[in-house]
């Protein structure tokens, strides 16, 4: 136990620096998406993400998650891709990684899966 409570793990660590890496790699491109929203766009977009992040929240320190997550998590961000654009997926998944760093190598790899899911559902 710490002077502020528990002590992170070296994993914890390692997690909450893949989301900071994120964010920072995509920073430009998340400028740009969000400037070339509306506010009640924004809303909404925030909105869908709050969404997913609380169905991910009970599993946020468990070991695995059901496949069914994963796949509602894909169909979710296709519905944002489709309604906000192709950088709306990617936005996404890093404003994911921000909220629940134990995730980041996880939706790391989901934004390199955006491309291939416009690919597919076109």
């Amino acid at each position: 136990m710490g002077l502020f409570g528990p002590k992170k793990t070296a994993q914890q660590k390692y997690n909450e620096k893949e989301a900071q890496q994120l964010k920072r790699k995509y920073e430009n491109d998340i400028k740009a998406f969000e400037s070339g929203l509306s506010s009640s766009d924004r809303e909404l977009f925030r909105s869908s993400v709050a969404e997913i992040i609380s169905k991910c929240r009970p599993y946020e320190h468990e070991a695995g998650r059901p496949r069914s997550l994963d796949t509602e998590l894909d169909d979710i961000a296709w519905k944002l891709q489709k309604a906000f654009g192709p950088q709306a997926c990617m936005y996404a998944y890093v404003l994911f990684a921000e909220q629940m760093p134990d995730y980041a190598t996880y939706f790391q790899d989901l934004i390199l899966g955006c491309d291939r899911r416009t690919k597919e559902r076109t």
